[in-house]
């Protein structure tokens, strides 16, 4: 009678135990109330305990590594993978913080996007500047680009423009003082000279 009521009593308490969600105390009085009176019912109970211990520790096991691979990932500014990697984690078990988080990290996504976007929209606008000759707007644009979102390739050739935008500004001043030279020949009436220096201005740099 003593071992009959002390495993009914161990039965309540694992019961309480598993309404609780306490699985791991569950499984441990389920199976000292079987020890001290075996009993098919309580073994079956026991068995289905175990198996959703059993259950639930390898969801947290595959949720806990998915976590990790999420934040190794967000280190790495992968933030898409991560975020795909933070839901996989939450599919195996809910958690409210990884929630938070992985809202926080799509809120990133979005703002990259954007930046991403405006970036691509300052790129064609420099690369209508570059086109049309017009080097100082261009190199403005291709570096505002850049501060919102980074392209291979985008430094060089935003160097290659500088370049040659100094050397546009070397032969405008130098077709400018050429042509200035130019003016004073004529105004003293030196025609041939001056005509020679409007000539070698023109070939240091046309707007035409």
């Amino acid at each position: 009678q003593i071992a009959r009521a002390r495993a009914r009593q161990l039965v309540d308490d694992a019961a309480a135990f598993e309404k609780a969600g306490l699985l791991e105390e569950a499984v441990a009085k389920y199976a000292e109330s079987v020890k001290i009176r075996p009993d098919a019912e309580t073994e079956a109970r026991l068995q289905a305990a175990q198996k959703e211990l059993d259950r639930q520790n390898t969801a947290r096991e595959l949720a806990a590594r998915l976590s990790r691979e999420g934040y190794d990932l967000e280190k790495k500014d992968r933030l898409e993978d991560a975020a795909a990697k933070f839901k996989e984690s939450l599919a195996a078990r809910p958690d409210a913080e990884l929630e938070k988080h992985v809202q926080q990290v799509e809120t990133a996504i979005a703002a990259a996007r954007a930046r991403e976007a405006q970036a691509a929209a300052l790129r064609q606008e420099a690369e209508s500047f570059e086109a049309a000759g017009n080097l100082l707007d261009a190199i403005a644009k291709y570096k505002a680009s850049l501060l919102l979102h980074p392209q291979a390739g985008l430094d060089a050739r935003i160097g290659k423009l500088e370049t040659a935008l100094t050397e546009e500004r070397t032969k405008k001043a130098l077709a400018a003082q050429l042509r200035s030279e130019g003016e004073a020949l004529e105004q003293q009436a030196q025609l041939d000279a001056a005509a020679d220096k409007y000539r070698q201005s023109l070939k240091a740099w046309s707007d035409d």
